[in-house]
Formats: structure tokens, C-alpha cells, sequence
């Protein structure tokens, strides 16, 4: 499967008792961090579908909450069920919802922080996106992905209403608006800690490279056991 949580899942819930490796799901890396730290601006972003389970209203309630919220800016790629839902938001806080784009990369390069605030994931796709290009991130710490992205699966305590500094970006605890508020206001006050966790996040992608997870690939099918019947 492409991740850890998703095998033990199969082997706890589904009593799956074959031999299971982890395969993630690949990215395309760039050879240099693309992301630049902005002092007078703070732009963040979310990418995906306006459905239940991504749950972006919990940015805009998150940011909401904020006393500087004039300050900053949502932007929420992806189309979906929800989007009546999310332009009540507009008259609160400063929105945009881009609808489905073909060019997701310039839209993430337009922004300050990537925030994930799903209630579940497989494995979240566009957090590796977003860390491949150098973009500091939060993500909820929801089934499956985010801890294995930012914290290589090593388990975490996150206070309600906190966040965890975790290895290469912010954890916070699923559907946790006090949690997301306090993280975001820790990457706009703290530039140097944007700038730090830019680095993490364009680090860690390497891991997960087309040529990396390709050889990975070919590597188990070269090793599958053969039957010997």
C-alpha cells in the first residue's frame, strides 16, 4: 500500500496476512527550493476537493478566529459539493476559491504556507506537492500520511488547541481550529521558522522522487516470492 497506517489497517481490520511492503506514492522533485519567504504578506493555501472529508472550513474558521485576519489571504484550489458552503466565508475573511486548475504549481508558488485540514487521508498527495516545491505546512494529523510525511511515522502528542513543531512541518489535531490559529499565526510572526521549515519541507521530498519510488517499485517486483508448488 503507500503507507504504514494503511497496512496496519489491513492487517488489524481487515486481517490481510500476506507479506505487505510500503510503495508511496511518488512526486516530481525539482532540483532547487522554489519558495521565498515574504515579510509583508501571508497567503495561504489549500488544494483539493470542496468535499466533507478535506474539511476547508476548518482553515476559514481557523483564520476566522484570528485578530489580524485582514492581514491574510485563503486560497482554495480544487471544485466540488461544497462550495456554497465555503463562499459564506467570503464575507469573514479573505477568499478565494480557484476552482480546478491545470497549473496547481503557480498557485502554490503564489503562497506563504500550505495548510491540509482533512479529516482522513490515503496519503496525501497534495502536501507532497506542496512540500516538493518548498512551501512550509501544516496538516492535521489525521489516517493516513501526514505523520509519516513530517514526523517519519514517529508518534506525536498534540495538545488540544496546539500544535507540534513536528521534523519537517506543523501537526495539528483533526477538525482542531484553536490548533490551526495558533500555527498560523506562528509562521506569519516567525519568518525565520518559515524559512526553516521551507528547507524540511524541500528535504524531505527528495525521499519521495519519480526516480526514488521507481526503483523501489522494480526493486519489489524483482523480490516477489515465487511459488514453489
Amino acid at each position: 500500500s503507500n503507507s504504514l497506517e494503511i497496512n496496519k489497517d489491513l492487517r488489524i481490520n481487515f486481517r490481510v496476512s500476506n507479506q505487505m511492503k510500503v510503495l508511496y506514492n511518488p512526486v516530481k522533485t525539482f532540483s532547487e527550493n522554489k519558495y521565498q519567504v515574504k515579510i509583508n504578506q501571508f497567503r495561504v493555501i489549500s488544494v483539493g476537493r470542496l468535499i466533507p472529508v478535506k474539511n476547508h472550513a476548518l482553515i476559514a474558521k481557523a483564520i476566522e478566529k484570528m485578530d489580524n485576519k485582514n492581514e491574510i489571504s485563503l486560497n482554495i484550489v480544487g471544485e466540488g459539493i461544497l462550495r456554497k458552503n465555503l463562499e459564506e466565508f467570503k464575507n469573514k475573511i479573505n477568499l478565494t476559491l480557484t476552482g480546478n486548475s491545470n497549473d496547481v504549481n503557480s498557485h502554490l508558488l503564489n503562497s506563504d504556507c500550505f495548510v491540509l485540514g482533512s479529516h482522513s487521508e490515503g496519503f496525501p498527495n497534495a502536501l507532497l506537492e506542496a512540500m516538493a516545491l518548498g512551501l512550509p505546512v501544516i496538516a492535521t494529523n489525521c489516517f493516513s500520511g501526514p505523520l509519516e510525511l513530517l514526523n517519519s511515522g514517529n508518534e506525536i502528542e498534540i495538545p488540544s488547541g496546539n500544535f507540534v513543531e513536528a521534523e519537517f512541518g506543523l501537526l495539528i489535531n483533526v477538525n482542531d481550529a484553536i490548533g490551526l490559529q495558533k500555527a498560523l499565526s506562528f509562521y506569519q510572526r516567525n519568518h525565520d521558522k518559515r524559512k526553516k521549515y521551507s528547507e524540511k519541507s524541500f528535504q524531505r521530498s527528495q525521499n519521495f522522487s519519480l526516480n526514488k519510488i521507481y526503483a523501489e517499485l522494480l526493486n519489489n517486483i524483482i523480490n516477489l516470492p515465487t511459488n514453489t508448488k
